[in-house]
């Protein structure tokens, strides 16, 4: 184990942070039905994570055309490499936004 280890589970690094999030994550989903919304979300946690809609639906040249020019794959790259991005198998993986400061 070097310095950098994560672990690929939450409750192994730190099972009262695990607890905490299973308790807070029931009581802070927006289900659709009752928020007029279309999609479910938390209402105080995760306050800077948006979710796409499902891409699977529309043709490929199409889907990877939005992906290159909304997600910064190079970044996503170096910040998973860096195990700071998506180390956690147990969450839904994470991509960054590409924003005005991106060179490309």
């Amino acid at each position: 184990m070097g310095q950098n280890f994560l672990p690929k589970f939450l409750f192994v690094s730190n099972l009262l942070k695990a607890v905490k999030i299973r308790e807070r994550v029931p009581n802070d989903v927006v289900k659709p039905s009752a928020s007029g919304g279309l999609l479910h979300h938390l209402r105080s946690m995760h306050r800077y994570t948006l979710e796409m809609i499902r891409m699977s639906q529309f043709p490929q040249v199409f889907r990877e055309v939005i992906q290159a020019a909304i997600l910064d794959r190079a970044m996503q790259s170096s910040l998973e490499q860096e195990k700071r991005l998506n180390w956690c198998r147990e969450v839904k993986k994470l991509v960054p936004l590409r924003t005005n400061d991106n060179d490309r």
